[in-house]
């Protein structure tokens, strides 16, 4: 039963707030114009996404990578379509266990499968950094590393390959975490999928991405 509970509540988290989000296409605009008359009180500040103002590096990667101008229409594009809600969607978290690559206090409880690898070397499934499938690039400027999340070559040095699957407790919460980062051919073309779902120290993961294999 306990096992069942990490996907109910991962759909009780994911699907309810990812049909709501869709409403950021629409009332994000008016979070917008609310924020310059009412910065710190804007009551939608759900629909915003407080790394922008803090420059948090992948806002600023991607903006460079999008015209690189801070404005309405790259704020949109950021806000309502690619980051939807990213402000509430920082407030439904599962219980941390780790801070990354300096801490790890996961227990773990059951290996599904665990085969990741990255620049041709396997990967720990309780290491201290956490390790899940997925891709990386570099960027037209030549900008690669972890939060390089497009551009126009895969970066071999930061993807991550291969599947994870494991069930973890933290404070005595169980969790379920599965990532997996592979290539395959669909009508004759190669491709990188990308599935990622459960869990892992910052929220909740839920990511099904298809990527032409460009190296």
């Amino acid at each position: 039963m306990r096992k069942a509970w990490c996907h109910i509540r991962w759909f009780l988290a994911v699907v309810p707030f990812t049909i709501i989000s869709l409403t950021s296409y629409f009332i994000y605009p008016l979070a917008y114009l609310i924020e310059k008359k009412l910065p710190n009180n804007n009551p939608l500040w759900w629909w915003l996404d407080d790394g922008i103002d803090n420059q948090e590096e992948d806002w600023l990667i991607w903006l460079d990578n999008n015209g690189g101008v801070d404005n309405f229409k790259t704020r949109y594009k950021w806000c309502a379509d690619r980051n939807k809600m990213w402000n509430a969607n920082k407030l439904i978290k599962p219980k941390s266990g780790r801070i990354n690559c300096v801490e790890n206090n996961e227990k773990i409880v059951k290996v599904i499968q665990h085969n990741l690898y990255r620049n041709g070397e396997g990967l720990p499934f309780d290491g201290k950094c956490l390790e899940i499938g997925r891709l990386k690039w570099i960027d037209k400027n030549g900008n690669e590393g972890w939060q390089v999340n497009q551009g126009i070559k895969i970066s071999r040095k930061f993807t991550t390959w291969g599947v994870s699957e494991i069930y973890y407790e933290v404070e005595g919460s169980l969790y379920y975490r599965y990532s997996n980062c592979f290539v395959t051919k669909i009508l004759g073309k190669q491709y990188v999928l990308q599935i990622k779902y459960g869990t892992d120290h910052k929220g909740y993961l839920k990511a099904f991405k298809i990527n032409r294999y460009t190296i």
